[in-house]
């Protein structure tokens, strides 16, 4: 019964002496994010725990065959943290987010959603007198774009050329002079990086007759 008695002491001392850290790395690192849908170059940020200390750990947004995203170190908790993460220009759909620890190669994912953008615009006056001055706004292009407004077609120069700004927005008032035009005519906004076209009908208001 003694030898019983000293073999449980000695197991219990052992298990009760175990570092926190080796239990701690028992467990899989778990992640989170501040936020889990975004748009490309947007930003995020994450924190995780149960990571090996000292490790490094790289983040991945889809496939891990890519350049990672970013790499941090875990400090002595084993804890990692992460602020203003570029969201890649990628297709819109949902990712997993993976952070790979390098020592442990224990990794931790997350589901992330890439949101598209679907931009628009809008004119200051939609009946325009021949040699008017126009004005236009248009928001969600893609932020630091820029963007070529053409008038009736894209074979032609455009006829004006704006900057979406850090929110994808541009207002530019006067933005070019309305040419000798007649009828519904249509602007064409076409954003350089994303190729998208936005389009705003107007109607050109006839000249005032002449005197004789």
């Amino acid at each position: 019964m003694s030898r019983l008695f000293a073999m449980c002491a000695i197991l219990g001392m052992v298990v009760l002496g175990l570092p926190t850290s080796v239990a701690a790395q028992s467990q899989p690192p778990t992640v989170q994010l501040d936020t889990y849908t975004g748009k490309p170059t947007h930003r995020f940020g994450f924190a995780g725990s149960g990571f090996v200390p000292g490790e490094q750990v790289e983040v991945y947004l889809g496939a891990q065959a890519a350049t990672p995203l970013a790499t941090v170190v875990a400090d002595g908790r084993g804890d990692i943290t992460g602020r203003d993460m570029v969201i890649p220009s990628v297709s819109p759909g949902d990712y997993t987010l993976s952070f790979v620890g390098l020592g442990s190669h224990m990794p931790a994912s997350v589901g992330f959603n890439v949101q598209g953008f679907h931009p628009w615009a809008i004119l200051d006056n939609y009946y325009v007198a021949p040699h008017a001055g126009l004005g236009i706004a248009g928001t969600d292009f893609i932020p630091g774009e820029v963007v070529q407004v053409f008038l009736n077609t894209r074979l032609s120069e455009p006829v004006a050329q704006v900057t979406a700004d850090a929110n994808g927005r541009f207002d530019v008032k006067n933005a070019f002079q309305l040419p000798d035009l007649t009828g519904n005519n249509q602007l064409i906004f076409v954003g350089q990086q994303s190729q998208t076209d936005v389009t705003a009908t107007f109607a050109a208001a006839a000249p005032p007759p002449t005197n004789p």
